[in-house]
Protein backbone atom coordinates (compact mmCIF):
# COMPACT_ATOMS: atom_id res chain seq x y z
CA UNK A 1 0.00 0.00 0.00
CA UNK A 2 1.10 3.46 -0.34
CA UNK A 3 0.10 6.17 0.94
CA UNK A 4 0.95 10.08 0.44
CA UNK A 5 -0.10 12.27 3.12
CA UNK A 6 0.55 16.08 3.67
CA UNK A 7 4.10 15.45 5.56
CA UNK A 8 4.99 12.02 4.17
CA UNK A 9 5.04 9.29 1.96
CA UNK A 10 5.23 5.69 2.92
CA UNK A 11 5.06 2.40 1.41
CA UNK A 12 3.12 -0.29 3.84
CA UNK A 13 3.95 -4.14 3.06
CA UNK A 14 4.17 -7.62 5.12
CA UNK A 15 6.71 -8.11 7.04
CA UNK A 16 9.75 -10.89 5.67
CA UNK A 17 9.77 -12.86 8.40
CA UNK A 18 6.91 -12.33 11.31
CA UNK A 19 3.07 -11.53 10.03
CA UNK A 20 2.51 -10.27 13.27
CA UNK A 21 4.58 -6.74 11.69
CA UNK A 22 4.55 -4.57 8.73
CA UNK A 23 7.20 -2.60 7.25
CA UNK A 24 6.88 0.99 6.29
CA UNK A 25 9.24 2.44 4.29
CA UNK A 26 9.71 5.73 2.71
CA UNK A 27 11.97 8.01 0.57
CA UNK A 28 12.74 10.26 2.50
CA UNK A 29 14.16 10.96 5.97
CA UNK A 30 11.62 11.43 8.45
CA UNK A 31 8.33 10.39 6.77
CA UNK A 32 7.92 6.96 8.18
CA UNK A 33 8.55 8.82 12.13
CA UNK A 34 5.98 11.50 10.93
CA UNK A 35 3.59 8.99 9.52
CA UNK A 36 3.69 6.31 12.67
CA UNK A 37 4.03 9.15 14.84
CA UNK A 38 7.09 7.46 16.36
CA UNK A 39 10.88 7.92 16.36
CA UNK A 40 12.16 4.36 14.96
CA UNK A 41 12.80 4.52 11.35
CA UNK A 42 16.26 3.18 10.30
CA UNK A 43 18.36 4.63 7.03
CA UNK A 44 19.31 1.37 4.85
CA UNK A 45 21.23 2.51 2.08
CA UNK A 46 21.23 -0.58 0.10
CA UNK A 47 17.27 -1.01 0.07
CA UNK A 48 14.87 1.11 -2.63
CA UNK A 49 13.27 3.15 0.43
CA UNK A 50 16.37 4.37 2.34
CA UNK A 51 13.85 4.76 5.55
CA UNK A 52 12.03 1.95 6.76
CA UNK A 53 10.63 0.46 10.45
CA UNK A 54 8.75 -2.28 10.93
CA UNK A 55 6.29 -1.78 13.23
CA UNK A 56 2.54 -3.59 14.86
CA UNK A 57 -0.30 -3.78 12.43
CA UNK A 58 -2.35 -2.51 15.05
CA UNK A 59 0.01 0.78 14.86
CA UNK A 60 0.14 0.93 11.63
CA UNK A 61 -3.64 0.88 11.47
CA UNK A 62 -4.18 3.79 14.06
CA UNK A 63 -1.69 5.75 11.55
CA UNK A 64 -4.03 5.36 8.99
CA UNK A 65 -7.11 5.96 11.11
CA UNK A 66 -5.12 9.13 12.62
CA UNK A 67 -4.39 10.39 9.17
CA UNK A 68 -7.92 9.58 7.77
CA UNK A 69 -9.70 11.72 10.97
CA UNK A 70 -7.48 14.39 10.47
CA UNK A 71 -8.21 15.28 7.01
CA UNK A 72 -9.56 18.94 6.81
CA UNK A 73 -9.09 19.68 3.08
CA UNK A 74 -11.06 19.34 0.12
CA UNK A 75 -8.11 18.21 -2.04
CA UNK A 76 -4.61 16.85 -0.95
CA UNK A 77 -2.50 18.64 -3.47
CA UNK A 78 -3.83 22.06 -2.28
CA UNK A 79 -3.32 21.33 1.45
CA UNK A 80 0.68 20.68 0.96
CA UNK A 81 2.70 23.16 2.04
CA UNK A 82 6.23 22.54 1.13
CA UNK A 83 7.38 22.82 -2.75
CA UNK A 84 9.13 19.72 -3.40
CA UNK A 85 6.65 17.17 -1.77
CA UNK A 86 3.86 19.59 -3.51
CA UNK A 87 5.95 18.77 -6.94
CA UNK A 88 6.11 15.10 -6.31
CA UNK A 89 2.39 14.86 -5.84
CA UNK A 90 1.71 16.91 -8.54
CA UNK A 91 3.50 15.04 -10.84
CA UNK A 92 2.06 11.44 -9.40
CA UNK A 93 -1.29 12.94 -9.75
CA UNK A 94 -0.36 14.28 -13.68
CA UNK A 95 0.54 10.55 -14.30
CA UNK A 96 -2.31 8.71 -13.05
CA UNK A 97 -4.69 10.94 -14.93
CA UNK A 98 -2.98 10.39 -18.03
CA UNK A 99 -3.29 6.89 -17.60
CA UNK A 100 -6.44 7.53 -16.57
CA UNK A 101 -7.46 9.13 -19.50
CA UNK A 102 -5.16 6.60 -21.81
CA UNK A 103 -7.00 3.41 -20.62
CA UNK A 104 -10.63 5.03 -21.38
CA UNK A 105 -9.28 6.24 -24.40
CA UNK A 106 -10.19 9.78 -24.22
CA UNK A 107 -8.88 12.42 -26.31
CA UNK A 108 -6.61 14.47 -23.56
CA UNK A 109 -5.41 14.68 -19.86
CA UNK A 110 -7.30 17.52 -18.09
CA UNK A 111 -5.11 20.34 -16.28
CA UNK A 112 -4.83 20.09 -12.61
CA UNK A 113 -6.26 23.47 -11.76
CA UNK A 114 -3.56 25.70 -10.05
CA UNK A 115 -1.08 23.77 -10.66
CA UNK A 116 1.68 23.85 -13.29
CA UNK A 117 1.48 20.11 -14.80
CA UNK A 118 4.36 18.09 -14.85
CA UNK A 119 5.29 16.29 -18.14
CA UNK A 120 3.65 13.25 -18.69
CA UNK A 121 6.77 11.27 -20.46
CA UNK A 122 9.20 12.50 -17.65
CA UNK A 123 7.30 13.01 -14.16
CA UNK A 124 10.02 11.42 -12.83
CA UNK A 125 11.86 14.60 -13.43
CA UNK A 126 11.62 17.66 -11.27
CA UNK A 127 14.98 20.07 -12.11
CA UNK A 128 13.93 22.28 -8.30
CA UNK A 129 15.05 18.49 -7.09
CA UNK A 130 18.21 17.97 -8.65
CA UNK A 131 21.75 17.83 -6.60
CA UNK A 132 20.10 17.78 -3.22
CA UNK A 133 20.83 15.18 -0.56
CA UNK A 134 17.86 12.63 -0.33
CA UNK A 135 15.60 14.37 2.71
CA UNK A 136 17.33 17.76 2.90
CA UNK A 137 15.23 19.39 0.59
CA UNK A 138 13.40 22.46 1.79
Amino acid sequence: MIVFTQDAYVHIGEHPHDPALLVVRGRFRGDVDRFLLAPIEIEVAEEDYRYQASAKRDDVSAALARNVRGIRYVSLLQSIRTSWRLGLVAAVNRLMAAAQHERQNLPRVPEVPGFRNAAVEEPWHLPHMENRPNGDMP
